[in-house]
Protein backbone atom coordinates (compact mmCIF):
# COMPACT_ATOMS: atom_id res chain seq x y z
CA UNK A 1 0.00 0.00 0.00
CA UNK A 2 1.70 3.45 -1.18
CA UNK A 3 1.79 5.83 1.92
CA UNK A 4 -0.65 7.97 -0.33
CA UNK A 5 -3.24 4.62 -0.10
CA UNK A 6 -2.80 4.72 3.28
CA UNK A 7 -3.89 8.35 3.60
CA UNK A 8 -7.04 8.25 2.39
CA UNK A 9 -7.75 4.49 4.06
CA UNK A 10 -6.93 6.07 7.47
CA UNK A 11 -8.99 9.03 6.89
CA UNK A 12 -12.01 7.13 6.10
CA UNK A 13 -11.21 4.48 8.78
CA UNK A 14 -11.42 7.56 10.89
CA UNK A 15 -13.87 9.36 9.74
CA UNK A 16 -16.01 5.68 10.74
CA UNK A 17 -14.59 4.85 13.74
CA UNK A 18 -15.90 8.62 15.08
CA UNK A 19 -19.42 7.51 13.69
CA UNK A 20 -19.45 4.44 15.43
CA UNK A 21 -18.27 6.26 18.96
CA UNK A 22 -21.71 8.39 18.62
CA UNK A 23 -23.79 5.35 17.42
CA UNK A 24 -22.96 1.81 18.74
CA UNK A 25 -24.84 -0.21 16.33
CA UNK A 26 -23.14 1.72 13.09
CA UNK A 27 -21.40 -0.73 11.01
CA UNK A 28 -19.16 -0.82 7.80
CA UNK A 29 -22.27 -1.61 5.97
CA UNK A 30 -24.34 1.65 7.25
CA UNK A 31 -21.02 3.63 6.40
CA UNK A 32 -21.11 2.13 3.04
CA UNK A 33 -24.94 2.76 2.40
CA UNK A 34 -23.95 6.67 3.67
CA UNK A 35 -21.23 6.62 0.88
CA UNK A 36 -23.29 5.38 -1.47
CA UNK A 37 -21.29 2.17 -2.38
CA UNK A 38 -21.35 -1.35 -1.29
CA UNK A 39 -20.10 -3.10 1.59
CA UNK A 40 -17.99 -5.34 0.00
CA UNK A 41 -16.32 -2.31 -2.02
CA UNK A 42 -15.99 -0.40 0.98
CA UNK A 43 -14.12 -2.98 2.73
CA UNK A 44 -11.95 -3.56 0.31
CA UNK A 45 -10.76 0.30 0.29
CA UNK A 46 -10.63 0.25 3.86
CA UNK A 47 -8.23 -2.72 3.43
CA UNK A 48 -5.86 -0.94 0.90
CA UNK A 49 -6.69 -3.40 -1.36
CA UNK A 50 -8.68 -1.10 -4.02
CA UNK A 51 -8.23 2.55 -5.00
CA UNK A 52 -10.47 4.99 -5.03
CA UNK A 53 -11.04 7.36 -8.45
CA UNK A 54 -11.52 10.48 -8.40
CA UNK A 55 -14.82 10.94 -8.66
CA UNK A 56 -15.15 8.62 -5.64
CA UNK A 57 -13.35 11.08 -3.25
CA UNK A 58 -15.67 13.89 -4.62
CA UNK A 59 -18.54 12.46 -4.11
CA UNK A 60 -17.67 10.86 -0.21
CA UNK A 61 -16.11 13.79 0.56
CA UNK A 62 -19.82 15.70 0.13
CA UNK A 63 -21.60 12.86 1.67
CA UNK A 64 -19.51 12.69 4.94
CA UNK A 65 -19.58 16.89 5.00
CA UNK A 66 -15.71 16.63 5.10
CA UNK A 67 -14.20 20.18 5.89
CA UNK A 68 -12.12 22.16 3.35
CA UNK A 69 -9.38 21.11 4.84
CA UNK A 70 -10.25 17.16 4.94
CA UNK A 71 -11.25 17.27 1.61
CA UNK A 72 -8.16 18.81 0.61
CA UNK A 73 -6.35 16.33 2.16
CA UNK A 74 -8.57 13.23 0.86
CA UNK A 75 -8.58 14.45 -2.76
CA UNK A 76 -5.12 15.02 -2.80
CA UNK A 77 -4.29 11.90 -1.66
CA UNK A 78 -6.38 9.83 -3.88
CA UNK A 79 -4.72 12.42 -7.05
CA UNK A 80 -1.02 10.91 -5.73
CA UNK A 81 -2.05 7.51 -5.40
CA UNK A 82 -3.76 7.47 -9.37
CA UNK A 83 -0.32 9.12 -10.20
CA UNK A 84 1.94 6.42 -8.52
CA UNK A 85 0.03 3.60 -10.33
CA UNK A 86 -0.21 5.09 -13.79
CA UNK A 87 3.38 6.29 -14.21
CA UNK A 88 5.93 3.34 -14.15
CA UNK A 89 8.69 4.80 -12.58
CA UNK A 90 7.48 6.12 -9.44
CA UNK A 91 6.51 2.32 -9.35
CA UNK A 92 9.36 0.58 -9.74
CA UNK A 93 11.20 2.94 -7.45
CA UNK A 94 9.27 2.67 -4.26
CA UNK A 95 9.32 -1.51 -4.99
CA UNK A 96 13.20 -0.99 -5.51
CA UNK A 97 13.37 1.53 -2.41
CA UNK A 98 11.29 -1.35 -0.52
CA UNK A 99 13.96 -3.61 -1.72
CA UNK A 100 17.28 -2.40 -0.96
CA UNK A 101 16.61 0.29 1.70
CA UNK A 102 18.62 2.79 0.95
CA UNK A 103 20.11 5.10 3.94
CA UNK A 104 20.71 8.94 2.84
CA UNK A 105 24.21 9.48 4.57
CA UNK A 106 24.81 13.23 5.91
CA UNK A 107 26.94 15.49 3.86
CA UNK A 108 29.47 16.20 7.27
CA UNK A 109 29.67 12.05 7.04
CA UNK A 110 29.98 11.92 3.66
CA UNK A 111 33.01 14.30 3.38
CA UNK A 112 35.15 12.40 6.26
CA UNK A 113 34.77 9.38 3.78
CA UNK A 114 34.40 10.86 0.16
CA UNK A 115 37.40 9.32 -1.12
CA UNK A 116 36.37 6.31 -3.24
CA UNK A 117 38.49 3.86 -1.47
CA UNK A 118 36.03 3.60 1.75
CA UNK A 119 33.20 2.63 -0.31
CA UNK A 120 35.74 0.97 -2.24
CA UNK A 121 36.27 -1.06 1.09
CA UNK A 122 32.53 -1.39 2.10
CA UNK A 123 32.18 -3.50 -0.73
CA UNK A 124 34.84 -5.60 -0.35
CA UNK A 125 34.14 -7.33 2.97
CA UNK A 126 30.66 -8.47 0.59
CA UNK A 127 33.37 -10.51 -1.17
CA UNK A 128 33.30 -14.14 -0.68
CA UNK A 129 37.01 -14.43 -0.04
CA UNK A 130 37.16 -11.21 1.91
CA UNK A 131 40.32 -11.19 4.12
CA UNK A 132 40.61 -9.15 7.44
CA UNK A 133 43.88 -8.10 6.57
CA UNK A 134 45.22 -4.95 5.80
CA UNK A 135 47.61 -5.80 3.38
CA UNK A 136 45.12 -8.27 1.22
CA UNK A 137 42.79 -5.31 1.34
CA UNK A 138 44.84 -2.29 0.00
CA UNK A 139 46.49 -4.63 -2.25
CA UNK A 140 42.82 -5.44 -3.87
CA UNK A 141 41.92 -2.09 -4.12
CA UNK A 142 45.18 -0.27 -5.27
CA UNK A 143 45.50 1.69 -2.12
CA UNK A 144 48.78 2.30 0.33
CA UNK A 145 48.25 0.20 3.94
CA UNK A 146 48.42 3.58 5.42
CA UNK A 147 45.18 4.93 3.31
CA UNK A 148 43.37 1.60 4.01
CA UNK A 149 44.04 1.86 8.01
CA UNK A 150 43.21 5.44 8.31
CA UNK A 151 39.60 4.65 6.01
CA UNK A 152 39.02 1.60 7.98
CA UNK A 153 39.42 4.02 11.45
CA UNK A 154 37.15 6.42 9.93
CA UNK A 155 34.46 4.09 8.79
CA UNK A 156 34.64 2.59 12.21
CA UNK A 157 34.08 5.56 13.77
CA UNK A 158 30.78 6.72 12.19
CA UNK A 159 29.39 3.23 12.82
CA UNK A 160 29.68 1.96 8.92
CA UNK A 161 32.04 -0.78 10.05
CA UNK A 162 33.10 -3.04 12.98
CA UNK A 163 35.78 -5.12 13.87
CA UNK A 164 34.71 -8.02 15.80
CA UNK A 165 37.51 -10.56 16.92
CA UNK A 166 39.87 -9.31 14.28
CA UNK A 167 37.32 -9.76 11.38
CA UNK A 168 35.83 -6.46 9.67
CA UNK A 169 32.03 -6.40 9.09
CA UNK A 170 30.14 -4.31 7.19
CA UNK A 171 26.99 -2.73 9.18
CA UNK A 172 25.91 -0.05 7.01
CA UNK A 173 22.69 -0.62 4.76
CA UNK A 174 23.63 1.12 1.27
CA UNK A 175 24.21 4.58 1.52
CA UNK A 176 23.49 7.58 -1.09
CA UNK A 177 24.07 11.03 -0.96
CA UNK A 178 21.64 13.89 -1.23
CA UNK A 179 20.84 14.47 -5.41
CA UNK A 180 20.85 17.62 -6.75
CA UNK A 181 22.89 19.65 -4.44
CA UNK A 182 25.74 21.40 -5.17
CA UNK A 183 28.89 20.22 -3.39
CA UNK A 184 32.24 20.15 -3.88
CA UNK A 185 32.92 17.19 -1.97
CA UNK A 186 30.25 15.13 -4.10
CA UNK A 187 32.36 16.73 -7.19
CA UNK A 188 35.01 15.60 -6.21
CA UNK A 189 34.00 12.16 -5.67
CA UNK A 190 32.48 12.25 -8.98
CA UNK A 191 36.13 13.08 -10.21
CA UNK A 192 37.95 10.55 -8.63
CA UNK A 193 35.62 7.91 -9.93
CA UNK A 194 35.60 9.36 -13.48
CA UNK A 195 39.11 9.54 -13.51
CA UNK A 196 39.35 5.92 -12.89
CA UNK A 197 36.55 4.78 -15.76
CA UNK A 198 38.90 6.64 -17.97
CA UNK A 199 42.01 4.54 -17.03
CA UNK A 200 40.29 1.44 -17.13
CA UNK A 201 40.13 2.16 -21.04
CA UNK A 202 43.22 1.71 -21.29
CA UNK A 203 44.12 -0.86 -18.23
CA UNK A 204 41.17 -3.03 -18.05
CA UNK A 205 40.21 -5.80 -20.86
CA UNK A 206 37.93 -4.88 -22.95
CA UNK A 207 35.66 -7.74 -21.36
CA UNK A 208 35.67 -6.97 -18.18
CA UNK A 209 34.07 -3.19 -18.73
CA UNK A 210 31.64 -1.60 -20.30
CA UNK A 211 31.95 1.52 -21.62
CA UNK A 212 29.58 3.22 -24.04
CA UNK A 213 28.18 6.21 -25.56
CA UNK A 214 25.12 8.09 -27.11
CA UNK A 215 24.04 11.59 -28.16
CA UNK A 216 21.03 12.57 -28.29
CA UNK A 217 18.89 15.69 -29.16
CA UNK A 218 16.45 16.39 -26.47
CA UNK A 219 14.15 18.97 -24.73
CA UNK A 220 15.58 20.09 -22.11
CA UNK A 221 12.52 20.14 -19.98
CA UNK A 222 12.84 16.14 -20.19
CA UNK A 223 16.07 16.10 -17.62
CA UNK A 224 13.92 15.46 -14.63
CA UNK A 225 12.29 12.56 -15.40
CA UNK A 226 16.09 11.84 -16.86
CA UNK A 227 17.62 11.61 -14.05
CA UNK A 228 14.94 10.00 -12.18
CA UNK A 229 14.83 6.97 -14.32
CA UNK A 230 18.96 7.05 -14.11
CA UNK A 231 18.72 6.76 -10.39
CA UNK A 232 16.31 3.65 -10.73
CA UNK A 233 18.34 2.18 -13.40
CA UNK A 234 21.78 2.49 -11.31
CA UNK A 235 19.81 0.80 -8.08
CA UNK A 236 18.07 -1.86 -10.67
CA UNK A 237 21.32 -2.54 -11.72
CA UNK A 238 23.18 -2.38 -7.96
CA UNK A 239 20.63 -4.83 -6.82
CA UNK A 240 21.24 -7.21 -9.83
CA UNK A 241 24.80 -7.06 -9.60
CA UNK A 242 24.78 -7.23 -5.81
CA UNK A 243 22.80 -10.51 -5.66
CA UNK A 244 24.42 -13.15 -4.51
CA UNK A 245 28.67 -13.57 -3.58
CA UNK A 246 30.74 -11.20 -5.77
CA UNK A 247 34.31 -11.74 -6.56
CA UNK A 248 35.64 -8.37 -7.85
CA UNK A 249 34.09 -4.47 -7.05
CA UNK A 250 32.86 -2.59 -9.56
CA UNK A 251 31.65 0.78 -9.75
CA UNK A 252 29.12 1.71 -12.23
CA UNK A 253 29.33 5.43 -13.87
CA UNK A 254 26.28 7.12 -15.58
CA UNK A 255 27.22 10.60 -16.98
CA UNK A 256 24.27 13.10 -19.03
CA UNK A 257 25.59 16.08 -19.58
CA UNK A 258 25.28 18.61 -21.85
CA UNK A 259 27.79 18.95 -25.65
CA UNK A 260 26.28 22.56 -26.52
CA UNK A 261 27.35 25.65 -25.44
CA UNK A 262 24.25 27.96 -24.38
CA UNK A 263 23.91 31.00 -25.59
CA UNK A 264 23.53 33.98 -23.08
Amino acid sequence: MTPERALVVDLLKTEMVQRQERNSAYSLRAFARDLGTSAAVLSMVLQGKRPVTTEKAISWADRLKFSTDKRQQLLKAVTEDLHVRVDPTIRRTRAMEEQMSYVQIQMDQFSIISDWWHFGLMNLMKLKNFQSDVGWMSERLGITQEECTEALERLQRLGLMECQDGKWIRTARPLETPTDVPSEVIRSFHRQNIRRALASIDDVEVEDRDITSIMISTDKAKLAEAKKRIRLFRKEMAAFLGEGEGDEVYSLNIQLFPQTVRKS
